[in-house]
């Protein structure tokens, strides 16, 4: 059986990571274009793990300021 396929491209190709562009031995060079991709896509994974737990502080910090004031104001016989 042949290597050459119909397919543009090859399940091992789709699959491998990091791409190969290179034939010679060793780590290939990274492009500046590669190096941001994957420099957006890690601050991206970063902000998704984030933005809940910064969402859910906010949120707490709020509620108890709000107790707080509340309980201040039924101290002090104003409502």
């Amino acid at each position: 059986m042949s290597n050459n396929s119909y397919l543009p491209v090859s399940a091992s190709a789709l699959f491998s990571w990091p791409p190969r562009r290179a034939t010679e031995p060793g780590p290939p060079e990274q492009s500046k274009t590669d190096e941001v991709v994957t420099i957006f896509i890690v601050c991206g994974i970063v902000v998704l793990f984030l933005t809940p737990i910064l969402w859910y502080l906010v949120g707490r910090i709020l509620t108890i300021r709000k107790e707080r004031k509340k309980a201040g104001d039924v101290e002090q016989g104003v409502h």
